[in-house]
Formats: structure tokens, C-alpha cells, sequence
């Protein structure tokens, strides 16, 4: 049985909780070895920064896999039962690849997951020297102390208490723990942080700090998948609570419903309820609990703005909640809805009726694809006019019913169609203008990948040409996945 140490230090990287445990200082001390590790071997490249988030993800997911938390596992699991394998890019022997052990494949993708999250809008080669070298620096030491290390029985046993299930409160701190704070779904979750801040500071100008932080951390609990494959992190621990057993408990959480931001009006109230209808007409019975300082004076208001989440059966507020005096903006924002719902609508049947029922467009140049658009389309769009398209070339347009379309300059040249005259065989790269673009929708990039049009993409790696585009062809929808951080 592995060693148990007593505490003599917080080891202050957070997990699953904030509490103190018995492992606290083992793993403080594994940090800082680490650190030093990853600092000579990076030299003077890279900043402490960068440095430091090394080292701390791998004292994680080695706390992680020693203590059998099951974050690792979930990630390893999930991407075989997306993907076929247990992980992006590595040669694995399956044979000999244990879940519940430290590989070394896993420290390579942990390290570049870490060099990835600095990029915007190109792929990290896997097999820069870097990259490995840090990695199998790093899995030496591991390595080398697995047999030592303590297994952290103290947040194991509160994981396993039942009374931190037991409301709609805990579990939503515990899925903001888990999303803001673990070494796998952090790094993700900080780009969503910083949009959820400008998002309600634009909504909620005069909010203090503590109830900015409250809402954002409401937003990032249930709002948003988040991860490697991005989940929602009620999916994540669900998971987690699989493999530790609580049946119930997970059961409750792969059961929760999600409702974004929105306007609702108010029906009426009761001591225990508040009822309200959405702007499709449904109507939600929402614990009166859950609103923070409602009084009786709240329901001189017509309308509310909040977001909703179903938990156990019963529907509660998310984050801040915003009453409104009448129902002008609820009724303004309807219209706005419904008119650009039709207008989406309409566009999608004008494009198939003029396209021969088909949702993809290509075009040499922006001059002619405005006069495809004039000739068969006729109505302005803002992304398909003069001045956006002046330039551009290799247009890919890609219409949905709900969405709208996509305008992708360059894209064209990358998507095998045999209804594409601009695709260009001989052409490599390409993941910047079509997987990793912003222009182009989740459900554009999808549609390509699951027609296998996108055969000829890839990366310059170090590992040469070959091994750069077998990369990204054998690991297109995880990267998608990466990116775009939606499954859909």
C-alpha cells in the first residue's frame, strides 16, 4: 500500500475543493520539483508563467491518477468512445496502456495541450523537440515516484460524502471548482471567463465586484462545455461520480437541464415557486429559493432576465437575475427573435432553391460571388457585400436553416466537392481558414469533416510533410472538438 503523509504545509493549487489534506505536502513538494525540471529543461524560451502551468499540470494529474479522482480517466475514456483511442497524436499500444497508471503519452499530450491553449489560430506540431523533451523529462520523475506516492484518502472520502450532492448550492460550487480550477478544464475555461466578464458587465453595469464574480462563476458551472472535449462540467463529474461509485448522484447530474441567459415574463408566484414563460411560450416553475433579496415588492415587475438550471426535478435561477418593470423589452426582444429566425429562414431557402438544394458555395473571388448573390439572391447581407469581399478569394459560403451562413475567404481551395472547382489537391496547411477559422460555423466545420472534404490538411512538422498531415487527418474531429470547443 502506497505511503500516507501527515500535513505540515497547505499545498495551495486548488482541486476539487479548498480543504486541507494529509497528501497537501508531498505534492507541494513534487510541484517544485517539477518546476525546477521544466525550467532547465525550457532554458530561457519560455516565461515562469508558462513554466509554473507546466509544472502545476502535472503535479495535478498525477495527484489525479494516484488518487484515483477520475478527471484523467474521463478525458482518456470519452476520447476513446469518440475517437476510437485513447489519445490525439501519440503512437499508444493499447496493450499496454493503463487508465489508472501515469503514461507517458499522457505527460507528452498534457504538455502540449499547455503549448496549444497559447495559440489562437494554428495547431502546435506534437512533435516539436520541446515538447517531447520537457514530457519525457518530466514522466523520469514520475515515474520514479509512483510507488511513493501518498494517495489523497482525504478528499477522496469528502468526494464520497453524499451531503455534498444533497442541494442545487453544492453541486454548482463543485462544478465551479471543477471547471475554474482543475489542471483539464481550467485552461479552457478562462477564455470563457473573460467573455462571461464583458458579457455581464455589458448587461449589469452597476454590479459589485462579489455579485460580477458570482455570476460569472454561475455562468462557467453551467453554462458552457468546457475541456479538451468540451463537456459540460455537470458531464465531467457526472462521469467522475461513475467511477467512485455514486450511482444516484450521477444519475441526478446527467439528468440537469440548462437554460442560457434570458428574457422571460412574469404569470404569477407563490411562497414556493415563481412562474414565468419564455419567449417560444413555455412556461417554468422556478424555485423562489434560488433568486437572491426577492420580496413581495419584486412582482410589481412584468419581466425578468436569468438564466435557469433543472436540477432534482426542480428549475432554479442562475447567477444574477435582473427584474423589469413591464414587458416592452420582453415583447422587443420576441420580435427580434422570431423576425431573425424568418429572415435566417428565408435565406436558407433562397440559397437551396438557387443552388440546387445544396448548402455549399464556391467562388474564385469576391466579384464573383457577388454576382452569384446578385443575380440569384438579391437581398444584402452584411458579410456579402462590396466592401467585405473586396479582396477576398476562395470564398466558401455555407448556409443553415438556423444559423444563417458562413462567408470563409480562402477556405475553398481546401474542401474536396465535386461540386468545388477550386479545390486544389496539391495544396497543404489549410487548418487556419477552414477548422480553425471564426468565419466558418460549428456546423459548417462538421458537415465538412463528417463528408471527409477536407483530405488534404495538415501541419508543417517536425517529423516531416507526411507525419504532419496524418496528424491532423487522423485526429480532425478532436482537434475540431479543441478549437471550436462545441461537439455539434
Amino acid at each position: 500500500m502506497r505511503n500516507e503523509q501527515k500535513p505540515t504545509t497547505y499545498w495551495s493549487i486548488e482541486r476539487l475543493d479548498n480543504q486541507r489534506s494529509a497528501s497537501n505536502y508531498y505534492y507541494q513538494k513534487l510541484y517544485l520539483r517539477l518546476s525546477g525540471v521544466v525550467r532547465t529543461t525550457l532554458a530561457d524560451q519560455y516565461t515562469p508563467e508558462l513554466c509554473e502551468t507546466l509544472a502545476l499540470t502535472y503535479a495535478h494529474y498525477f495527484e489525479d491518477v494516484i488518487s484515483e479522482f477520475g478527471l484523467w480517466m474521463t478525458f482518456t475514456s470519452k476520447h476513446k468512445e469518440l475517437y476510437g483511442k485513447y489519445l490525439p497524436f501519440y503512437d499508444v499500444n493499447e496493450k499496454f496502456y493503463y487508465q489508472d497508471e501515469i503514461n507517458a503519452s499522457d505527460v507528452r499530450f498534457l504538455t502540449w495541450m499547455v503549448f496549444q491553449k497559447l495559440e489562437d489560430n494554428k495547431l502546435v506540431d506534437p512533435y516539436l523537440p520541446t515538447i517531447l523533451e520537457t514530457a519525457d523529462n518530466v514522466y523520469s520523475i514520475l515515474d520514479e515516484e509512483f510507488e511513493k506516492a501518498p494517495i489523497n484518502v482525504d478528499l477522496a472520502s469528502r468526494m464520497l460524502d453524499l451531503k455534498k450532492y444533497a442541494t442545487y448550492q453544492s453541486i454548482r460550487e463543485i462544478c465551479i471548482q471543477l471547471a475554474s480550477k482543475s489542471y483539464l478544464l481550467s485552461p479552457f475555461t478562462n477564455e470563457q471567463i473573460r467573455m462571461a466578464n464583458e458579457a455581464v458587465s455589458h448587461l449589469y453595469t452597476d454590479v459589485n465586484e462579489t455579485l460580477m464574480s458570482f455570476a460569472i462563476n454561475s455562468v462557467v458551472a453551467f453554462s458552457e462545455p468546457t475541456g479538451p472535449i468540451p463537456m459540460m462540467p455537470k458531464d465531467w463529474l457526472a462521469s467522475m461520480m461513475d467511477k467512485w461509485g455514486l450511482v444516484i448522484p450521477s444519475k441526478i447530474m446527467k439528468g440537469v437541464e440548462i437554460l442560457p441567459y434570458a428574457l422571460y415574463q412574469l404569470t404569477g408566484y407563490n411562497q414556493d415557486y415563481v412562474f414565468v414563460n419564455s419567449i417560444d411560450g413555455k412556461e417554468y416553475k422556478i424555485n423562489r429559493s434560488s433568486f437572491m433579496n426577492i420580496t413581495e415588492s419584486s412582482f410589481i415587475n412584468k419581466g425578468l432576465q436569468c438564466a435557469l438550471v433543472k436540477y432534482n426535478g426542480q428549475w432554479y435561477t442562475n447567477g444574477v437575475t435582473s427584474w423589469m418593470p413591464d414587458t416592452t423589452t420582453f415583447e422587443k426582444f420576441k420580435e427580434e427573435s422570431e423576425a431573425t429566425a424568418k429572415a435566417n429562414k428565408d435565406l436558407y431557402k433562397r440559397i437551396l432553391k438557387a443552388n440546387k438544394k445544396y448548402p455549399l458555395l464556391y467562388f474564385k473571388d469576391g466579384k464573383e460571388c457577388l454576382e452569384w448573390w446578385q443575380t440569384n439572391i438579391g437581398v444584402e447581407d452584411e458579410q456579402v457585400n462590396e466592401t467585405e469581399l473586396a479582396d477576398k478569394t476562395f470564398i466558401a459560403i455555407f448556409a443553415d436553416e438556423e444559423e444563417g451562413i458562413s462567408v470563409v475567404p480562402g477556405a475553398a481551395q481546401y474542401i474536396k466537392d465535386k461540386k468545388n472547382p477550386y479545390f486544389d489537391a496539391s495544396l497543404t496547411g489549410g487548418l487556419d481558414v477552414t477548422v480553425l477559422s471564426p468565419a466558418a460555423s460549428d456546423k459548417m466545420i462538421y458537415h465538412c469533416i463528417e463528408k471527409k472534404m477536407l483530405p488534404g490538411i495538415g501541419i508543417s512538422s517536425i517529423a516531416g510533410e507526411e507525419k504532419g498531415k496524418q496528424l491532423v487527418q487522423e485526429n480532425l474531429k478532436f482537434i475540431a472538438h479543441f478549437a471550436r470547443g462545441s461537439e455539434k
